[in-house]
């Protein structure tokens, strides 16, 4: 049982060691990501744009692969230390019959409370969930199958479709929030979550516009106004 105790600690400190390597690598990437956007900016012609968009394609698949490499570590390291706090427990009196499926953490996180829509554009939004229920995120069966097949198709560079695409639920709320950092749209449109089927009132074709003489009858334009039904 000790042994497998120190075999188990130094498997740890060898993955630590590798993720404190890797998150070393994280000011690098900021400070690439700082100059591509400079350099966007001042992008005029048609062979610098392409340029451009070359660093930015090799950009972001680099630092997918640096991000799968980070989570993919810190899932280890959470299923290796848990598997030595079982074994530095002392032995039970009676066999106990264990199932190999873990309970996944239930309690919803509030990410509008962690401000994710105020972090800086160099931050991801996954660093700003606290380190316990990240953990807890990393270590549900789904998340764990959605990295796994995401490390296979980078390693193989295939394309993605169908179900390939189907991104964990525990996710979404997450994306969500996210979105209002990058997006032009969301910040300009009114987003309620419904539950079931909803109404919305909006306005239908809007009618052309006339020119009136100074002196002429004013025009009447129609406009119609309905509601549409939406479900979940």
């Amino acid at each position: 049982m000790a042994l497998r105790a120190i075999m188990l600690r130094s498997k740890i400190d060898k993955k630590k060691s590798e993720l404190e390597a890797l998150r070393q690598k994280d000011a690098e990437f900021a400070t690439r990501e700082a100059e591509l956007e400079k350099v966007i900016e001042e992008a005029s012609t048609d062979e610098e744009q392409a340029a451009v968009q070359e660093e930015v394609e090799k950009y972001e698949t680099e630092k997918a692969a640096h991000d799968a490499a980070k989570s993919g570590l810190e899932t280890e390291i959470s299923g290796l230390e848990d598997e030595l706090t079982e074994v530095e427990k002392d032995p039970p009196a009676e066999p106990v019959v264990r199932t190999e499926k873990k309970v996944e953490r239930t309690r919803a996180m509030d990410f509008k409370a962690m401000n994710i829509r105020s972090l800086p554009k160099h931050m991801r939004a996954f660093d700003a969930i606290p380190y316990n229920d990240k953990m807890a995120m990393l270590q549900r069966e789904d998340v764990k199958e959605f990295l796994t097949r995401v490390r296979e198709m980078m390693k193989n560079k295939r394309a993605v479709s169908g179900a390939d695409l189907m991104i964990p639920v525990v996710f979404l709320e997450l994306i969500s929030e996210n979105m209002y950092r990058y997006s032009k749209l969301v910040n300009r449109v009114r987003v309620r979550n419904v539950r079931g089927e909803a109404r919305q009132t909006i306005a239908g074709t809007v009618p052309e516009a006339v020119w009136t003489e100074m002196c002429g009858a004013i025009n009447e334009l129609s406009f119609n106004f309905n509601q549409i039904e939406a479900d979940g």
